[in-house]
């Protein structure tokens, strides 16, 4: 069971990310979990988030030449990369998760 978030601003939106990760957010809805009998807390079930980085010849070669952690995360971006926080952020937009559980499982 999910509900809409009412009006959150723009500027919260912007702060949790979602500009960032390259995600609009006008006209968009949010929701938030609400819980019933069947499902408790808001959502049942379970819904994977992922990131996976594959080893491209470019990233390998940053990796080899002693890059930092952040050379290697702007070599993966420049190739496509989506960090967790992105994926959690767009599970956010479909619906499937809240934003409460995206804070929760990607910030610290």
């Amino acid at each position: 069971c999910r509900e809409h978030h009412n009006n959150i601003p723009p500027e919260i939106l912007n702060e949790e990310g979602f500009n960032e990760a390259g995600l609009a957010t006008k006209s968009v809805i949010i929701y938030k979990a609400r819980g019933c009998k069947k499902c408790i807390k808001g959502y049942s079930g379970r819904v994977g988030i992922y990131e996976t980085l594959v080893i491209s010849p470019a990233i390998s070669s940053v990796i080899l030449s002693g890059g930092s952690a952040i050379d290697i995360l702007d070599a993966a971006k420049r190739e496509g990369f989506r960090p967790l926080r992105t994926s959690a952020l767009r599970k956010v937009l479909d619906g499937t998760i809240s934003i409460e559980e995206a804070n929760r499982i990607t910030t610290d």
